[in-house]
Formats: structure tokens, C-alpha cells, sequence
């Protein structure tokens, strides 16, 4: 079996990779070229003979049309995305060419080649706007971002290709997951950066509820669904509601210290609304059946490793 991911240099691309080697596939990953080296998170992998990287960019159609026509997968999940909220209000127009363009792009392609592959399409929980918790797949959409409003666009044309041409096209309405392969641009990060450097912690959103899972996790039930023998729509969220508060603490206690939080409202991103509390039963995911989890204060600690400042 083979699978092509695309973005397979991310967090979640990745996980992906690591999840369907060992389970046998003939993994093929897209990667864009970049002036920084962007294999860390699969270095691991690249001696694997079932591990094959394939340079290019998911906004040009004709070299994903030729890449998927060479490759011929089996399953394909595209992972390759621009997935910050806050550039997406500063850059809406990429936001299109690189979420909506090369959805559309990449169906077609498949369309062509490939009909009977199993495709995976990513979308968000901020499609759901300001629609209070617990949303569920029937939640009406209300997008807020330029981010959101190109995932809503990219999830309508995946059950287009599905219910107009039969393919077989999965969305996942992701919820927020995290792990030690993302950036550190990300709050979760910035907590646990400050917790591992004894540093004051300076939020503006103290009693904000997230839900945070770890990413290998989430990945795990995407393949999952992906083996289901129908496809469909469903809300992808695996943990539990808290405060930001009450994640500082967890990650200050890691460390040993009490947490001081203090108020910065120079911390303030350029959304022009404030975070809203996502959270989903994903009653439909779960009955697909149960999947190992790891437990909240365990990704915490996993962060915080990250950041700690060797003695």
C-alpha cells in the first residue's frame, strides 16, 4: 500500500509518516523547499527504504497533478497548510492559493489518476466562529479569520468531489493538538517555554477554555477513519476543556514552582475578536473504536523537556 502526505515535514505530516510505516506502507512525502533545513521532525525515517521525500509545492497544480499520477497512492492525506490564524489576517490572498487552490488542485488530480484512492482533507475547529461549546458536525459554520473561511471552502469542495463523483473523501474538523514537533510560535509553547526557563508568564487571556490533545493521538484516529469503510465528516477532539490558568500550572508545576500569571495586554494578537471555546464529544470518531491517549500533563512535561536550558 502506498500513501502520499503531503506536508509530511509537520507536526502532523509527520506522525502520519511514523503511524503508517509501521504499519507496512510505502510512505511518500511532499516537502517545499525552504532556506532552512526542514526535515527534523522525519530525520528519523530517512533510512527507512519505505521512506520516500518528494520536493515541491502544493500551490503549482501541474506538479502535484504529476506527482500523484507518478506516485499512484493508495491514500493520500494533505497535510501541507498555512495553519497560523493570526498570518492569515496579514496574507489572505496565500491563504486561498495554499488551503483552497490546492484542495481544489489535488482533487482533481485524483480524480484523474487515482479515483479509487482514500483521501483525507484537514479542516478546523475555528470554522465553527464564535458557535458556543460543544459544536458537533451538524454546527453551523461561522468563520472569523481569513484561516477559517478558506477551511470552510476547502471542506464544501471535498463533499463535493465525494457526493458528485463518489470518491472516497474524509474531512477531519480538527481541534486544537500539539506536540514537541511543532514551532514555538503557539501559546501551549509559550507556556511551557517560560515554565522550563523559571520566566514570568505574561497572557492577556487568562480564563480562556482550550482543549489540547497531543498530536500523534489525533493523527492516530485520522488513520482510523481512513480505514473506515464509508467516508464522512467528523469533529476530531480527544480532551479535556481547561483554563489557561490551569495549564500554566501544570506546566510550572512540572518544574517544581508555583505559576505567577500576570496580565499583558501588549500580548494581544491582531485577530480583531477574542479566542473562543472550542470543544467537540466526537461522539461519531469515538465509535469507531477506542485509541491509546496520552494524558494532558504528560504532553505538558514533553514540552517543557523541550525548553529546558541544558545546566
Amino acid at each position: 500500500m502506498r500513501a502520499l502526505i503531503t506536508g509530511v515535514c509537520g507536526q502532523d505530516g509527520s506522525y502520519l509518516a511514523d503511524i503508517l510505516l509501521e504499519r507496512g506502507y510505502e510512505v511518500y512525502g511532499l516537502y517545499r523547499h525552504s532556506s532552512k533545513d526542514p526535515l527534523d521532525n522525519v530525520r528519523h525515517n530517512l533510512r527507512n527504504p519505505n521512506f520516500h521525500l518528494i520536493q515541491g509545492d502544493v500551490t503549482d497544480a501541474l506538479c502535484l497533478d504529476e506527482i500523484i499520477r507518478k506516485v499512484d497512492p493508495h491514500h493520500i492525506y494533505h497535510e501541507a497548510d498555512q495553519d497560523n490564524v493570526d498570518w492569515s489576517f496579514i496574507h489572505p490572498a496565500y491563504q486561498v492559493d495554499v488551503t483552497v487552490k490546492a484542495v481544489s488542485n489535488l482533487l482533481a488530480s485524483v480524480r484523474r489518476h487515482c479515483p479509487s484512492a482514500h483521501v483525507f482533507i484537514p479542516c478546523s475547529a475555528t470554522m465553527f466562529g464564535d458557535a458556543p461549546a460543544p459544536q458537533t458536525e451538524s454546527t453551523p459554520f461561522n468563520p472569523l479569520s481569513p484561516y477559517a473561511c478558506a477551511k470552510v471552502a476547502a471542506y464544501h469542495i471535498a463533499r463535493m468531489y465525494r457526493q458528485n463523483y463518489g470518491m472516497f473523501v474524509c474531512t477531519g474538523i480538527l481541534y486544537n493538538h500539539d506536540s514537541p514537533r511543532r514551532n514555538g510560535n503557539y501559546l501551549l509553547h509559550k507556556i511551557c517555554k517560560a515554565a522550563a526557563r523559571a520566566e514570568v508568564l505574561k497572557l492577556w487571556n487568562v480564563d480562556d477554555a482550550v482543549s489540547i490533545g497531543f498530536a500523534c493521538d489525533y493523527m492516530q484516529w485520522v488513520v482510523t477513519l481512513m480505514h473506515h469503510s464509508k467516508p464522512d465528516d467528523y469533529t476530531i477532539c480527544d480532551a479535556e476543556t481547561m483554563s489557561l490558568a490551569h495549564v500554566a500550572h501544570l506546566a510550572y508545576k512540572d518544574v517544581g514552582l508555583d505559576c505567577e500569571v500576570y496580565f499583558d495586554f501588549n500580548t494581544q494578537t491582531t485577530r480583531p475578536f477574542s479566542s473562543p471555546d472550542y470543544y467537540s464529544p466526537a461522539t461519531k470518531l469515538h465509535k469507531l473504536g477506542s485509541q491509546s491517549r496520552k494524558p494532558f500533563p504528560r504532553l505538558i512535561a514533553s514540552l517543557v523537556r523541550k525548553y529546558k536550558v541544558p545546566q
